[in-house]
Formats: structure tokens, sequence, C-alpha cells
């Protein structure tokens, strides 16, 4: 199999996701979560196609809610890792006062020595207790924002234009139901034709994904919280936006690299 997959969730650290995945030949496509993403390299390396860098070998891959990544593993090298996916909402818990968009960047590779080894003994096992991975979660996002400042990592980009962050926000309200391309330059008051144009130029640029893979991501995001309660996969299925089981599972396994079967059957 190209990527194999253990996979718990901790229902009082809102069903915080913990996973070991190992990667043969497995590539993920543009996508993004709605959870920040701590992930220990064990072994090989991991590679984000969106911005290039590189997670080595005892290195760390960090990412933002909504931050675009896509990558695998590394030509010819096998990709072991471990990784949380803490929300927002868990982050406010213990204390990390920041909101995503105060981060200086979305995607980025740390080589802090105490923090690796800190997420390797936390991590690798897949099973630590509720206080360690609240000190790991909170450690590294302590670290990753001050990180995220540094003049080698932090971005100068110019602002969307009000047209686009409006259709940015209407495209984070409505992604359950789909939006068209008519329906969206309504909404924004310009013609489909010049939409099209500013999303090329800007939307894509500015977040590094299409309006399309924003929305799917998103749905599996959605898909995702509604198992961990308890939904089954054809209910998340229709109440995240998808068209039917079978469309959710295939787009849920891209993004995540497993199934929602394997989800729901987690320990």
């Amino acid at each position: 199999m190209p990527i194999q997959s253990e996979i718990s969730a901790i229902p009082d650290l809102d069903h915080l996701v913990f996973l070991r995945a190992r990667a043969q030949g497995h590539h993920f496509p543009v996508h993004c979560h709605d959870t920040y993403v701590i992930q220990l390299i064990e072994r090989g390396a991991d590679w984000c196609k969106v911005n290039g860098q590189i997670a080595r070998e005892q290195e760390v891959f960090f990412h933002i809610p909504m931050s675009a990544h896509a990558g695998g593993n590394m030509p010819g090298k096998r990709l072991a890792y471990s990784a949380v996916y803490p929300s927002t909402d868990l982050a406010k818990s213990i204390g990390f006062i920041r909101r995503p968009a105060e981060f200086g960047c979305g995607s980025f590779v740390t080589q802090n020595p105490n923090l690796i080894q800190l997420a390797s003994e936390i991590l690798s096992p897949l099973k630590s207790s509720e206080s360690a991975l609240a000190k790991l979660i909170r450690e590294f996002l302590d670290h990753a924002f001050i990180q995220s400042q540094s003049d080698t990592l932090a971005w100068t980009k110019a602002p969307l234009s009000a047209k686009m962050a409006r259709a940015r926000n209407y495209l984070d309200k409505n992604f359950k139901e789909g939006v068209t391309i008519d329906e969206l330059s309504d909404h924004c008051s310009i013609s489909k034709y010049h939409l099209i144009r500013q999303f090329k130029r800007q939307f894509k640029r500015q977040f590094g994904i299409t309006p399309r893979q924003f929305m799917i991501s998103q749905r599996v995001g959605l898909a995702r919280r509604l198992l961990a309660l308890g939904a089954t996969i054809s209910n998340a299925a229709i109440d995240s936006g998808f068209f039917d089981q079978s469309h959710m599972t295939r787009s849920f396994k891209k993004v995540t690299g497993y199934s929602p079967g394997r989800f729901v059957r987690r320990r």
C-alpha cells in the first residue's frame, strides 16, 4: 500500500486527531486543514509543493489553519511521520491567544532540538497523556509564532482587493452548499470573466489554492469533525456538502491519507 496509518482521537482535547503514517510513492494534492498541523518526520523526507520547503528526518513541518500545502515522500525515500491536528479552540483552551492570521507565514520547517526531542518522546509512541500533549502543542505554537515572524520566513503579500476578500469570505461561509462562478460573481458584483482572472492573479497567489480545492478541504475538515462526534459516514457526507458517500470518501482520503471508515475505526 502507498500509505498506511494508525489513528486515534482524544475527545477531551477537542477530538484531537493523533496520526502515525508510513508512505511510499504517495503524494497529497493541494489542500488545507481547518486545524494546526504539527508533523514530526521520523524517516525520509516530506516536501511542500506550495512553498518548496522540505522537512527531513528529525525535523517538524508546521502548518497554520487553512494554509495550503501539498507533498509526499521524496523520490526513492520511504516517509514515516507522526502528527497531531490541534483545533483553534483547543489552542485557546490551553492558553495560546494568537490567531492564525497573526502568523508571519503559513507552512514552515522547524529544527529546534528541544522541540524535536519533545515531539519524539510524545508523538512517536502514538500514546501519551493529555497533559503531555497539551504541553507539546502549547510549546510548539509559541515557538512557531516566534519563528514565523523572522525576516527569513515572514511573507510580504499585497492585500486582497475588497472584492476578492468578499469572495473569500463567501466561500468560507458557503462551502457546504457549493458555490458556482456565476453565483460568486453576482455576490461580488463583477462579471464572471473578470472574477476568474482575479482568482488567477490574486486568490491562488495569495492562498496557494484554488476556490474548488479550498471548498473541498473545508468539507473534509467538517466531515472529520462530524465523524469524531459519532455521525455515520453517509450522514457526514451529506451534512458536509458532498454529493454522496463515495464522493466524500475519495476526497477525504486524498486530503488526509486515510479513509473515513479507517477514521471511524480508530483506536
